[in-house]
């Protein structure tokens, strides 16, 4: 094998690996929910290279269950859009350090506008801010997915 066709095995092997970690990348946020909770947190922490880091980033909620948000530093907020997954109509939360709030989200149908069949649920994205305890502001857009009514 010469030097040439080294390096073009080379630059191919690159752009293979290129290729699975954009998909990697892009399938994180088309993965299909498989299993709902009953009942979610979702916890807010800062990280270094994310500025926000939300566990779960995508959480998969049974319908008419509740879901909450905390965090370990700083005061939070959260902001659905363009509409809200509550059965209430409120579209978010605020809240410090430590402090846990949320509410019961509604029934998602099949033939509501947020339904995707290809992520196994109703999804809501919405926007989350973090600012800590010694002032640093991140933002970050995760979402959370329902499950819908069995049947339709």
């Amino acid at each position: 094998m010469n030097s040439a066709t080294r390096a073009q095995l080379l630059t191919l092997g690159a752009l293979v690996l290129a290729l699975a970690v954009t998909a990697s990348a892009q399938s994180q946020k088309s993965d299909r929910c498989t299993a709902y909770l009953a009942g979610q947190t979702i916890v807010m922490s800062t990280d270094p290279t994310e500025g926000v880091k939300t566990v779960p980033d995508s959480a998969c909620v049974k319908r008419g269950r509740s879901v909450s948000w905390t965090s370990n530093d700083g005061e939070w907020a959260t902001d659905f859009y363009p509409n809200s997954p509550f059965s209430n109509g409120r579209r978010g939360h605020l809240g410090k350090a430590k402090e846990k709030y949320g509410d019961k989200v509604k029934r998602c149908n099949r033939s509501d506008s947020n339904y995707k069949e290809n992520r196994g649920g109703c999804v809501y994205k919405y926007s989350v801010d973090l600012t800590t305890g010694d002032g640093k502001k991140s933002h970050k857009d995760p979402e959370i997915i329902i499950e819908p009514e069995l049947g339709q």
